[in-house]
């Protein structure tokens, strides 16, 4: 039988999942542009609807407009059909630069406070960039048993 399943009228259907999607340098559906929605948020769209709790990590710092996104940094906000929290990150100005390491880092220390105490999802999926950012997030579905 599934692992997250329920039965209704004798017929098993899964049950939704709550899955948190983790990555940065995508733009988000409510980026200026118009933005160009890359594999992630595709992705959360779909999942969403189709009924699974989404929530998409990413960056407060557009890394294609090399912008800061006006949304609040660390709390939940509604994007379409799943929400999405966003990261604290410096701004930078050059793709290779100091200024773009310390803005990844910034990302793994603010994806590391925010998940503190949170109810763990279901499933994650990690992108890259950025590898600092990956390792924080499998560290930390390893330490609470979240498949990755």
């Amino acid at each position: 039988m599934l692992r997250h399943a329920h039965r209704r009228c004798g017929v098993v259907r899964p049950r939704p999942l709550r899955i948190w999607l983790v990555q940065i340098g995508e733009e988000l559906p409510i980026d200026t542009g118009p933005p160009r929605l890359l594999r992630t948020a595709l992705l959360a769209d779909e999942l969403a609807h189709r009924g699974h709790d989404v929530t998409y990590w990413n960056a407060s710092f557009i890394h294609q407009q090399k912008k800061q996104r006006p949304q609040p940094v660390g709390q939940e906000f509604q994007v379409g059909n799943y929400r999405a929290i966003l990261m604290e990150g410096r701004s930078y100005v050059r793709n290779i630069s100091i200024a773009r390491v310390l803005s990844h880092r910034d990302n793994v220390r603010a994806f590391e406070r925010l998940t503190a105490g949170r109810q763990p999802p279901d499933v994650m999926l990690v992108g890259m960039p950025s590898i600092e950012l990956a390792d924080a997030a499998t560290r930390y579905a390893a330490r609470q048993r979240v498949p990755i």
